[in-house]
């Protein structure tokens, strides 16, 4: 039983989305597709457009066969820990091709890139270091990088014009963490038409919020009186910064501009002005904040990689079998969660783990509990109802 993976946010689900499930269906017809889709947290450091929930029911009903959560700690990071994430979910699911959008749609190109990116990986890593340092964001750092250095050698007479448009870099990264979490499949890029993912996405978003502004300016306002509390409330000395000193989401001197500045500001808008900078974007800057309220932004890289699960959120009856399918081999290196309630977490696996998968599970089972209660919070939704010991994976 062949199955072909898409990793997306569906914030919200739009005909961009439509378009490429249509085309992997078409290329793949008799398989299934799999969607490892971001939590109630999303990529650009805010709280999903909808709840996870709906988008993931929202996409079985568009031709998805099952959707399974990339855990908060994944969708509210980089690209690089975005990608690596749901690529090590889709390898222990078995997934045989990772179906991705792209400008160009030319997977060769896309592959050559990636795997000269993973190949001088820690290299790029010592640049972007420099780089940022002399206040260059991340992505600009890696596009130089590419620039000086991929498009001097000798085999890249097609990629003079090449440039790096979000979704091209972002099926780069699926590639490269692909190599990292030794993920043996294929990829199939499909060259996105009309608009961009970005740009259809935030036209409906903008779009809703011109006809809601008060729908906004709540989200805003409790998100800024979340991180307020948290900020005032902190060890302001020493211990505070010792927590973060090796964190992943966030650099010492973004966490001090937090602390020191935030009494003079009135506003989300205003705070997120005092942090962005050249070699913090905004976006950057609100995933710190996120990961601040959150409680996690002081993970180091190898806490944040140590754990990981497949958290199934809506399928069809394709999909459950596929599931069933890839439980009964026994080969997922990660742990299934099946279910939260306040009196125990439900994990399967294969026993290859022992305790440490276990706990693995229940960390992210937690982390899960807190970013839904606190996602219900930002955007009003009830706190019962809605909270992960009440809801379960839709079926259509």
């Amino acid at each position: 039983m062949d199955a072909i993976g898409i990793v997306a946010e569906f914030n919200p689900f739009h005909e961009g989305h439509s378009y490429l499930i249509k085309k992997t269906r078409e290329k793949f017809p008799d398989s299934v597709i799999v969607a490892v889709m971001s939590g109630n947290f999303v990529q650009r450091g805010e709280a999903a457009f909808e709840d996870k929930w709906s988008r993931s029911l929202s996409a079985v009903k568009q031709g998805v066969d099952l959707v399974v959560q990339l855990p908060t700690r994944f969708s509210n990071g980089s690209s690089y820990f975005f990608a690596h994430g749901a690529m090590e979910i889709l390898t222990s699911l078995n997934i045989a091709t990772v179906a991705f959008g792209s400008e160009s749609g030319d997977t060769d190109r896309l592959r050559k890139i990636a795997d000269f990116l993973a190949e001088h990986f820690d290299d790029l890593n010592k640049y972007a270091a420099t780089r940022t340092r002399q206040g260059v964001s991340f992505p600009k750092a890696r596009e130089e990088y590419l620039e000086r250095n991929f498009k001097c050698s000798d085999d890249i007479e097609g990629f003079k014009n090449f440039t790096f448009p979000p979704n091209e870099i972002l099926g780069i990264d699926y590639m490269i963490a692909g190599t990292i979490v030794g993920y043996g499949g294929d990829f199939f890029s499909v060259k996105r038409s009309g608009e961009g993912h970005s740009e259809s996405a935030s036209r409906i978003r903008k779009e809703y919020y011109s006809k809601n502004p008060e729908e906004e300016r709540r989200y805003e306002d409790t998100l800024y009186k979340f991180i307020l509390g948290k900020l005032s409330t902190s060890l302001v000395e020493k211990t505070e910064r010792k927590l973060f000193k090796n964190s992943c989401f966030v650099e010492e001197e973004l966490l001090n501009r937090a602390l020191n500045r935030w009494r003079y500001t009135g506003n989300l808008a205003e705070l997120e002005d005092e942090l962005v900078s050249k070699s913090h974007t905004r976006a950057r800057v609100r995933r710190f904040l996120i990961s601040y309220i959150l409680g996690n932004a002081g993970l180091s890289k190898e806490e944040l990689l140590s754990s990981n699960v497949i958290y199934p959120l809506a399928f069809n009856d394709k999909g459950a079998a596929y599931l069933k399918f890839v439980k009964d081999m026994g080969t997922s290196s990660l742990e299934f969660l099946n279910k939260i309630s306040p009196r125990s977490i439900e994990l399967d696996s294969d026993g290859s783990d022992g305790e440490s998968s276990t706990y693995s599970g229940e960390i992210i089972a937690m982390e899960e509990v807190v970013a839904t209660d606190m996602y219900n919070l930002l955007r009003g939704k009830d706190s019962y109802m809605f909270s992960e010991y009440v809801k379960r994976p839709g079926k259509i």
